[in-house]
């Protein structure tokens, strides 16, 4: 993916920069896995067993991350339209997804 290294010139104009990169925003699922002996004379009889931790068929925990990444950037506006908001006490940062 090219799309991190090339230069760009946002349709807002040349006042604003991209000064760094903040990360990613996404959604994760986690599930906790819990492991039960049964009994054989009785099955509603169970207890709760750790997996074994070198058993990678039974994990404790396993997450699934969703497809859609948003990539966050931190900004700043400058030169004549950055004087403005600041002379008008106005806030010159401002967030990029």
């Amino acid at each position: 993916d090219l799309s991190g290294v090339q230069t760009r010139t946002f349709s807002l104009g040349e006042d604003l920069v991209v000064n760094d990169f903040v990360g990613t925003m996404g959604f994760e699922e986690v599930v906790d896995w819990q492991y039960y002996y049964e009994n054989e004379d009785d099955p509603t009889d169970r207890k709760v067993v750790q997996p074994n931790p070198f058993d990678d068929a039974q994990p404790s925990r396993t997450r699934n991350k969703s497809g859609s990444v948003v990539r966050v950037f931190r900004g700043e506006w400058i030169g004549r339209l950055g004087g403005t908001l600041r002379a008008r006490g106005l806030d010159r940062r401002v967030l990029i997804k």
